[in-house]
């Protein structure tokens, strides 16, 4: 059991010295901390250290590619997964919107699909936000709106289409959707955009 825990140490040593080479790396000039933050963002498996790429990916030209890429593998860890949130909602790209709305879908893990349906608001508009009355009584509550945000367009802006293609979305799930609060909530949502669109 010792050599197994020794293993297990050096492993997350050599993670974290990875980790913190990639973030020294990272710190010079802006192409090269592009690059990291990619490479990085590309794992399947994003380590805690490695959450300063969220935050360096923003201020690249293929911000809206690498952060829809990592939709396609929702971290875990819930940190991790806050980050991919925030950082989604602060590029207006259609790839982050149509991950999103994949992951939304596909996933059942309930934290999950939260956070996906918290970007495909934030893609929608900035200033949208789901609130915890939103989740307990849909019916009686509308989305929330933060004053204070952050966006700029992607590579792929977000159209007027795409806006009606997410309000198509959420009518559907608010007709279809197995799971009765999803159900409620979406209604909620469809109805609420489209008196915004």
């Amino acid at each position: 059991m010792k050599s197994f825990e020794r293993c297990v140490s050096i492993a997350t040593l050599v993670l974290v010295s990875l980790s913190s080479a990639s973030f020294a790396q990272a710190s010079g000039n802006p192409g090269d901390r592009c690059r990291a933050a990619s490479e990085v963002l590309a794992h399947e498996n994003i380590v805690p250290a490695d959450r300063w790429a969220f935050a360096a990916i923003v201020a690249c030209p293929d911000a809206g590619s690498v952060l829809a890429g990592v939709w396609s593998h929702l971290p875990t860890d819930a940190g991790i997964l806050r980050d991919l949130t925030h950082r989604s909602g602060d590029i207006a790209d259609r790839r982050i919107l149509d991950a999103a709305m994949s992951a939304m879908h596909s996933t059942t893990v309930d934290a999950h699909r939260r956070a996906a349906l918290n970007t495909v608001l934030k893609q929608y508009g900035p200033s949208l936000v789901m609130t915890t009355g939103n989740w307990e009584n849909p019916e009686s509550t509308g989305l929330g709106r933060n004053s204070d945000y952050y966006q700029v367009p992607g590579e792929q802006p977000i159209t007027p289409g795409d806006r009606q293609r997410v309000i198509s979305v959420f009518r559907e799930m608010g007709r279809t959707e197995t799971d009765i609060k999803w159900r409620r909530v979406a209604a909620m949502i469809a109805a609420e955009l489209a008196l915004i669109h």
